[in-house]
């Protein structure tokens, strides 16, 4: 059976979108980095394998550019 990315806590899903778009996109997104911009909850954990599976991220959690402008959530700067 196959196993779909989830959070025991949806309502870091929109809080975290909102985040990083006022934010400087980072090298990697990892465990560390997350709970550095406030996502401290084991359960915030969760957002990378979503993140991943929306093609935000790639495999090892590298932000990827697969958004055209106006929908790009990261800026780089």
């Amino acid at each position: 059976m196959a196993e779909f990315p989830y959070t025991a806590k949806p309502s870091s899903v929109p809080r975290f979108l909102r985040k990083i778009q006022a934010v400087r996109v980072p090298d990697k997104v990892t465990v560390k980095y997350i709970a550095s911009i406030g996502f401290k909850s084991s359960n915030d954990r969760r957002l990378i394998p979503m993140l991943k599976a929306l093609g935000f991220l790639d495999a090892p959690g590298v932000p990827s550019e697969r958004c055209d402008p106006p929908l790009v959530l990261w800026t780089r700067s």
